[in-house]
């Protein structure tokens, strides 16, 4: 499926929109660690904040 968006949108905008999915998984994958009561958790719950 990227390959395929790389050839019918322009490079720049490919690229927005993969960093955008990347950001989201990242997101995703450290959800969790939000309800976990590891130091992580601030860490976390800060780059959430930050970024929306």
């Amino acid at each position: 499926m990227f390959v395929r968006n790389a050839f019918y949108y322009p490079p720049s905008y490919f690229r927005k929109r993969h960093h955008e999915r990347v950001h989201a998984l990242l997101i995703i994958y450290f959800l969790p660690a939000v309800y976990d009561t590891t130091s992580t958790a601030p860490l976390v719950i800060n780059m959430i904040d930050a970024s929306s």
